[in-house]
């Protein structure tokens, strides 16, 4: 499996759909060895590769992996980025003649495709849990501020309290409701709250979820696609169930449960993926996203849970020690003693005055327990845990 993920990492950064000159990833390839692709860039499929490369960084060390993900991240900042509204184009428009020139001098002079400027909200809150992770792993803040940026402009813009996300802007917001933006930005709000330890964030993501299992719930278990429309006509009026987007929905519940100590969301997310326990292998590569979220189920993430002020040098340190090694299945949560008083409470963690150091407690599930209050000490700490030792 090593040498499959290797591989396949490898010879896609090679091939033709890779963008050597400015970076970033072509749409699809239409030839196996990844050649002939369609040119067109996408935000999704961007964002995707970007967070597979960070991962593959961080977890073999390979620095060709690190410099095609600054590639990734260079050519979103340069090319999609939105100066006014500060978050992510959509698309860049495929030009041939434009990709096969070798140097960015011959490409300025022939003039860069244009960019589709809608902003679509599962594309945007994806680049938020990416951005994430490229400051953790690359230890770059600029990501992260990039990142609630971007969040701060989905949930101005975007967010409403009483139906959830909208779709897409392009000067105003369409289409609410829809379970990818649900499901993305529950993901991309609890991504903000384990980077930056600002609580606040558990409250729009508790009410996107309860949202969702209020108004996509099906009878069988999961969530459909959209909302209940009674004046759809023909083949809207049927509602779908996506195994990728219920697999990024369980996953998010499951760590919100982590994150909040509320069980209800847990057993909604064990109700979603066994809903499609029967069938998940007529759905090919789509079953990928659901074997994380089985897996996240079934065996307990590695929970370092930092009890310290909110910005503060040794709870930021710690936190930064957590999230540096690659580890399958992390959460990292930061607790003010001061601010998150009732998070305490409900995880039964020392009530540390605000004046001491701060301290990391580890564990995963109910058995396995270790805290310290070392940066240096944590990573081996947690690898620890992890075994089970």
């Amino acid at each position: 499996m090593l040498q499959l993920v290797l591989r396949t990492l490898r010879c896609m950064q090679e091939g033709e759909i890779h963008d050597h000159v400015e970076g970033g990833f072509y749409r699809y390839a239409t030839r196996p060895d990844w050649s002939v692709p369609n040119h067109e860039k996408m935000l999704d499929s961007n964002v995707q590769r970007l967070f597979a490369y960070l991962e593959g960084w961080q977890a073999f060390g390979d620095e060709s992996f690190k410099r095609t993900a600054e590639g990734i991240l260079s050519w979103m900042q340069t090319t999609l980025w939105d100066r006014e509204l500060h978050a992510f184009r959509g698309s860049q428009d495929a030009d041939p003649a434009y990709a096969h020139l070798p140097m960015l001098s011959q490409r300025r002079a022939h003039g860069a495709p244009a960019c589709d400027s809608t902003i679509f909200t599962n594309w945007n809150a994806q680049a938020v849990s990416t951005l994430f992770k490229a400051a953790a792993v690359l230890e770059d803040e600029a990501h992260a501020r990039s990142a609630e940026s971007v969040l701060a402009f989905l949930l101005e813009e975007l967010y409403d309290d009483s139906r959830g996300m909208y779709h897409y802007w392009d000067g105003t917001y369409h289409l609410a409701g829809l379970l990818s933006d649900q499901a993305c930005t529950l993901r991309a709000l609890l991504d903000a709250y384990s980077y930056t330890g600002d609580s606040t964030r558990l409250v729009p993501a508790r009410r996107l979820a309860d949202l969702a299992i209020e108004n996509l719930s099906s009878p069988g278990g999961g969530f459909y696609d959209t909302l209940y429309d009674p004046s759809a006509h023909g083949g809207l009026r049927k509602r779908n169930r996506s195994i990728l987007e219920n697999s990024i929905m369980a996953e998010a519940l499951l760590r919100l449960s982590h994150l909040c100590g509320v069980h209800d969301y847990a057993d909604t997310a064990r109700e979603t993926l066994e809903s499609f326990a029967g069938d998940y292998k007529r759905f090919g590569h789509f079953t990928a996203g659901y074997a994380r979220a089985v897996d996240l189920l079934i065996h307990e993430p590695v929970h370092v849970t930092i009890v310290g002020p909110r910005g503060a040098r040794d709870t930021i340190a710690l936190a930064q020690s957590a999230r540096r090694p690659y580890v399958a299945s992390r959460i990292v949560q930061i607790v003010d003693p001061e601010r998150d008083r009732e998070l305490l409470e409900r995880f039964h963690l020392p009530a540390r005055p605000a004046s001491e150091p701060a301290h990391a407690y580890v564990q995963r599930g109910r058995e396995s327990y270790a805290d310290t209050g070392d940066p240096v000490r944590l990573p081996a700490l947690m690898t620890r845990v992890e075994r089970g030792n």
